[in-house]
């Protein structure tokens, strides 16, 4: 097993597809959303994709984030959705 040190902040499950985990995540200070990707076995890290900056809603629970959905993979293709800019991005 491994363990990595994650960008940001997020409440979302880790979604494993093929050999990669891939997980949502949000950097409050910097206002950006992001999917971050590890290689399965090793943990290093592969890609780091900002899809949102600025833009945070702040009407959101304390105890949650700005990054809450979890990644889906169809085996080709990622979705994730973000509350941002108070409407619901996929």
């Amino acid at each position: 097993a491994w363990s990595v040190p994650v960008p940001g902040r997020g409440h979302a499950s880790p979604c494993v597809a093929g050999d990669g985990v891939y997980l949502t995540t949000a950097d409050e200070k910097n206002q950006r959303q992001m999917v971050v990707a590890f290689d399965r076995a090793t943990g290093e890290p592969r890609w780091e994709k900002v899809l949102h900056e600025g833009g945070f809603t702040t009407a959101v629970h304390e105890k949650s984030s700005q990054a809450n959905g979890t990644v889906a993979c169809d085996g080709e293709r990622l979705f994730v959705s973000f509350l941002h800019n108070d409407a619901v991005w996929l």
